[in-house]
């Protein structure tokens, strides 16, 4: 079953300081890791975030979420959609520093540009590119793959042959709509 959210605005509340980190009240109270409120409110890996929008409450609030349910999330470009994979990846590596998620682009300018956000976003983590001759096809090590839809298809296959793959907790796939291209609609 997949849920779908939409865009609106909603506006600030007041920062804090939690463990070191910049906090915000609303953030919290909707689960985001304070590592990731921190890198949001500084603007490490884009510009500084400080408060959600409906759909991303909505979200985040809703037992689908909460579950680990699939999601199409479908919002107007810059309506904070990398936002979902944010918090997705940050609560499964607060709860398992050890879970490796993959983050899957179309394009190697997009992955490129993704690997150095989530590097700034993620500090603390390690977050690998995997795209033209970049990275390879093992994701043994590591916490974040950043990947072309090619690459990502080489990961899933060496992480079964090596037997690793039930620690590939969250597969992230931007720009789903290319599933209907004839070439690389079936890779995805």
């Amino acid at each position: 079953q997949i849920s779908k959210f939409k865009y609106q605005e909603t506006k600030f509340r007041k920062q804090s300081y939690q463990n070191n980190y910049l906090t915000n009240e609303e953030m919290t109270e909707f689960g985001i890791p304070s590592f990731l409120q921190d890198s949001y409110l500084q603007g490490r890996g884009g510009s500084p975030i400080s408060h959600l929008r409906l759909w991303q409450k909505e979200l985040l609030k809703s037992n689908e979420w909460k579950s680990g349910a699939n999601f199409i999330i479908l919002v107007p470009t810059s309506g904070g959609k990398t936002f979902a994979a944010d918090v997705a990846f940050a609560q499964s590596l607060e709860s398992n520093q050890e879970n490796k998620l993959l983050f899957a682009l179309p394009f190697v300018s997009l992955a490129s540009e993704k690997t150095q956000e989530y590097k700034l976003r993620f500090q603390g983590f390690q977050v690998r590119p995997f795209y033209q001759n970049i990275g390879g096809q093992d994701f043994k090590t590591g916490n974040i793959g950043i990947c072309t839809y090619e690459k990502i298809h080489s990961i899933l296959n060496k992480s079964i042959q090596d037997k690793y793959v039930s620690k590939i907790k969250i597969i992230v796939i931007d720009e789903i709509h290319m599933i209907g291209e004839e070439e690389r609609g079936s890779v995805i």
